[in-house]
């Protein structure tokens, strides 16, 4: 078995750009619509729906632009995502104001950050 794609949501594609493209490095493909119909079929959402996937190396996550979109809040849900650069990262994400938690844990730190539409990533740093 092998993952093929995580869904996520975004209020924009400006927000899923700057997160997925600008600040994780990933790919960018064309954005394509899913019908309103097949939106409510699958999703119970009345109303078509933008997909844009962003992509890398073994990772795809697959993002439907909904203006009306916003993470629940507080939640466990959650992708973990392994960085080169964690500090390198975590600066960046301080810098465009995003949400950064880091809370102890023995020797380290877990450290989870927020998108700008509030979806939650875990976030280390390869060894």
């Amino acid at each position: 078995m092998r993952m093929l794609h995580i869904g996520v949501g975004s209020a924009s594609e400006k927000n899923a750009d700057f997160f997925f493209h600008e600040l994780l490095g990933l790919a960018k493909s064309e954005p394509y619509i899913l019908p309103a119909e097949l939106s409510r079929d699958i999703f119970a959402i009345e109303r078509e729906l933008a997909i844009i996937n962003y992509s890398a190396e073994g990772i795809r996550y697959e993002a439907f632009i909904d203006p009306l979109y916003k993470a629940p809040e507080p939640t466990v849900l959650h992708s973990c995502l392994e960085v080169d650069d964690l500090a390198g990262l975590l600066a960046r994400c301080g810098d465009a104001g995003l949400k950064v938690r880091r809370t102890p844990r023995g020797d380290s730190f877990v450290t989870f950050i927020s998108d700008l539409d509030g979806n939650l990533f875990e976030v280390k740093e390869k060894k």
